[in-house]
């Protein structure tokens, strides 16, 4: 008993004098890793935020311009992410995910998948890419 409460004590202290330190943890890093998301244009036009087996592609319609509008695509394994089968908000790991529909009744609109959390929406020229 006491040599177990002994091994939780020094496992503690060892990852809490590693982030004093500046020291990485093993595990904190491979958890980073694997939620790790990448930013990269795809084409001239579609942004992709990659982790792991989700895909969120963005197509920039009218690039550039002041009436510029997006379109999103959500994939999980490569195939489409279905808002009638799992729902019009979900979690994913790159994000809370929101479908805002197929209509777009202005030329700036936002449809299909996008962030749930509008201040994650960026236009096309504040877009910070990751790779290359």
């Amino acid at each position: 008993m006491l040599r177990n409460i002994f091994i939780v004590v020094v496992a503690g202290f060892l990852a809490t004098s590693c982030s004093l330190f500046g020291e990485k943890n093993p595990e904190e890093e491979n958890a980073k890793q694997e939620n790790k998301i990448t930013v990269s244009w795809i084409s001239e036009t579609v942004c992709s935020y990659k982790t792991g087996e989700w895909e969120l592609q963005i197509e920039y319609l009218l690039k550039g311009s002041r009436s510029e509008g997006q379109d999103g695509k959500l994939l999980k394994g490569s195939k489409p992410v279905d808002p009638k089968k799992l729902g019009k908000e979900i979690e994913t790991p790159l994000g809370k995910m929101k479908h805002y529909g197929i209509e777009r009744k202005v030329k700036w609109a936002v449809t299909g998948w996008n962030f749930a959390d509008r201040r994650m929406i960026k236009d096309s020229s504040r877009v910070v890419v990751t790779e290359k």
